[in-house]
């Protein structure tokens, strides 16, 4: 999570949506308390030349409540 100098408040229900080698699935996170660190989404399965991504949406409510987005980093995990 970028730390971010927002006029509006960061959303408390970020969902990020992780399309992987098993489909998708739903991680739910409260950016307001996770600005400036990195948030771990979980451990999935990626396979080789597929089209895996992650989707990140706003579910949290107000019209002042903002978003925020900056990297991810991609850890592999051996066996």
């Amino acid at each position: 999570m970028p730390a971010c100098a927002a006029r509006s408040t960061q959303t408390t229900f970020a969902r990020y949506i992780v399309h992987h080698a098993h489909g998708d699935s739903f991680v739910d996170r409260n950016q307001a308390e996770a600005a400036g660190t990195w948030i771990s989404l979980g451990r999935f399965t990626f396979a080789a030349g597929s089209d895996g991504y992650i989707q990140l949406r706003n579910l949290g409510t107000g019209d002042e409540t903002s978003i925020w987005f900056d990297a991810m980093k991609w850890v592999p995990v051996r066996p």
